[in-house]
């Protein structure tokens, strides 16, 4: 991912007109960064996915899943459905594609939760709390053969 490889065509598009904008998939270099924090591996390799992505592209990427209520689509408000992935509305551990609870989760993190764009994602997660007080593991992402 710090290869200039990972920034050059297949693997990216540049937007024509906006050459610094580059157009790619951010779950990988976010759940990179992501992992790396949770396992306190931090070093400099983290400093340069996280200095792609600045506060200001960061802030523009927050609003817009805020302006989507995180999980439904903008222009008729139906749920999100991707292609790619389970059900976003499931909890799956661990984290592999989008879902409710690890958009709330970036949310919180970014001090963003309390805007009005989480307030759909909350009462669905708040929905799903057992009465231990944890979360049910609603699907568990595919893992590759170790053979």
């Amino acid at each position: 991912m710090t290869s200039p490889q990972h920034l050059s065509p297949p693997s990216t598009e540049r937007i024509p007109g906006h050459e610094d904008r580059i157009r790619r998939c951010t779950s990988q270099e976010g759940l990179a960064i992501w992992y790396f924090h949770e396992l306190g591996l931090v070093d400099e390799r983290v400093d340069v996915l996280v200095s792609r992505w600045s506060t200001t592209s960061g802030d523009r990427a927050a609003q817009f899943l805020l302006d989507r209520r995180l999980l439904w689509r903008r222009h008729d408000g139906a749920p999100i459905k991707p292609t790619w992935g389970g059900d976003p509305m499931c909890i799956q551990w661990p984290i592999r594609w989008y879902d409710v609870l690890s958009a709330l989760v970036a949310m919180t993190e970014i001090d963003r939760v309390d805007d009005p764009g989480c307030t759909d994602a909350l009462g669905i997660l708040a929905g799903k709390r057992l009465k231990t007080g944890g979360f049910p593991v609603e699907d568990e992402p595919q893992r590759p053969s170790t053979q």
